[in-house]
């Protein structure tokens, strides 16, 4: 779970269907906002926003990966 620097985002994850999957979520709202990002690792060990909040970063036990917040 990890906050967004403005805090306005949450970002929490999950498993579905094997594959963990990584959600936002309106703070103000308490609504998700984005559910279609999914680490392909087995193992998910690390979740963070950069700096400005622009891009998501997944880490697992083998691969690191990136999105676009949109």
């Amino acid at each position: 779970m990890e906050f967004s620097p403005d805090g306005a985002t949450l970002m929490t994850d999950g498993i579905s269907n094997m594959s963990h999957r990584i959600d936002l979520w309106d703070v103000a709202s308490r609504q998700r906002t984005r559910d279609d990002l999914f680490h392909s690792d087995l193992e998910l060990t690390a979740l963070t926003f950069s700096p400005d909040g622009e891009i998501i970063a997944s880490g697992g036990s083998s691969s690191v990966e990136l999105w676009r917040r949109e």
